[in-house]
């Protein structure tokens, strides 16, 4: 399953629009410059060009901004100093971070394929609004290329080698999110600019409204691709989906699944073919109960499942088992969200929980940041019940 993460920073790219659809050209690098990760002062020459990854300096991270573990064993974790590597399952973290990047944490964007392939954007130091540095590797960060790009922040999902999408975020005020969409066809040296509803754009496009916060968005191919998120007006569901490359779109019109007044706010749909996925829902002004709604049928229906209270962090690993951790409970289904079972972890991470990660039924990890910003790393291996410390 794609591993798909969110960075919102607000971004404000100057971009000239016609009939929507523009081509940035934008300041792409003749040939991306190739950069390797650091590697210790007394490797030589001939293991700089291809050093392994056990050869690069373990760290005991701190500042854990985002995990993303890929499997039981590899996974990538970004902090606020470091992109690391893990083999063994978070036990030791390797430093892969590409020479000179700067300005990690919970602004860096990022996107994994796999152990082997991913992106890094990184916000220019001296305009991380409008200028970036993105970064790519196909050897597990061992080696990076790298080009510039119009923008500094977002949230970026490649599909594959070459296609990727990017969602800017562009213009926030009370309860309005304008969001500029951006492709790639060559694996990040250029993007096209194919929508942007930007109030101060002369022809803004509203087939996605300004009105209305976005939670993220799930591209399904280059074509297709789904915005959640949220307005501040009762009984109304923001779901949007595209069928031709981002340059218009169309809500989505879904019986919603309680009567009577309630704010209800998506999330990113969660997809594991063109047909099946599951569409995380909070219900209520506070975000009181949560509910996942299944699809298999590429999102023309969605059933919805039985209803958790509260809004926790959650994990999807697969399309049957999902976990949500809501005070000192993890709820876990492993049918869809149809029904759910009660756990009371131990320890209860709750207080401090900042994210939970399960990659399969067993297996899962959770960050905690205390009253300091100190960041530890636990995990289970029994669906949640227990779970060991990994970093302290």
């Amino acid at each position: 399953m794609r591993i798909r993460f969110i960075v919102l920073t607000l971004v404000l790219a100057s971009l000239a629009c016609t009939a929507n659809v523009s081509v940035l050209n934008p300041v792409p690098t003749a040939s991306p410059e190739l950069i390797p990760s650091a590697v210790p002062e007394s490797t030589s020459t001939a293991q700089v060009s291809a050093p392994p990854l056990e050869s690069l300096p373990n760290v005991v991270p701190d500042g854990i901004s985002t995990i993303h573990m890929l499997d039981t064993q590899n996974g990538w974790m970004i902090t606020n100093k470091f992109i690391l590597r893990t083999m063994d399952g978070g036990v030791s973290w390797h430093d892969v971070t590409p020479s000179g990047a700067s300005m990690l944490g919970f602004g860096v964007g990022a996107s994994f394929l796999d152990s082997s392939r991913g992106w890094i954007l990184i916000g220019d130091t001296n305009d991380p609004i409008n200028t970036g540095m993105l970064y790519h590797t196909d050897d597990g960060g061992i080696h990076w290329n790298m080009n510039p790009v119009p923008f500094g922040g977002g949230e970026i999902h490649f599909l594959n080698d070459n296609n990727g999408w990017m969602m800017l975020p562009a213009d926030v005020g009370a309860g309005n999110e304008a969001v500029k969409f951006f492709q790639t066809t060559d694996g990040g040296a250029n993007w096209v600019l194919v929508f942007s509803n930007l109030p101060t754009d002369p022809n803004p496009n509203e087939s996605l409204p300004h009105g209305g916060i976005k939670s993220g968005f799930t591209p399904i191919s280059m074509q297709e691709a789904w915005v959640s998120g949220q307005t501040y007006a009762d009984n109304v569901l923001y779901l949007y989906h595209t069928t031709d490359g981002g340059h218009t779109w169309s809500a989505i019109n879904y019986q919603l699944p309680f009567t009577g007044q309630a704010m209800y706010q998506s999330q990113p749909p969660v997809f594991f073919d063109s047909q099946t996925g599951l569409l995380p829902m909070t219900v209520g002004s506070e975000g009181s109960t949560t509910l996942f709604l299944k699809t298999q049928d590429g999102g023309t229906t969605w059933r919805p499942g039985a209803s958790v209270p509260g809004s926790g962090h959650y994990s999807v690993p697969s399309v049957n088992d999902i976990f949500v951790w809501f005070g000192s409970e993890l709820s876990v289904s492993h049918d869809s969200g149809q029904s759910w079972t009660n756990l009371t972890p131990n320890p209860d991470l709750s207080t401090n929980l900042t994210q939970l990660q399960f990659v399969d039924a067993q297996t899962g990890w959770a960050v905690t940041s205390d009253s300091n910003s100190h960041t530890s790393l636990y995990k289970t291996t029994d669906g949640g019940q227990t779970w060991a410390i990994q970093i302290q």
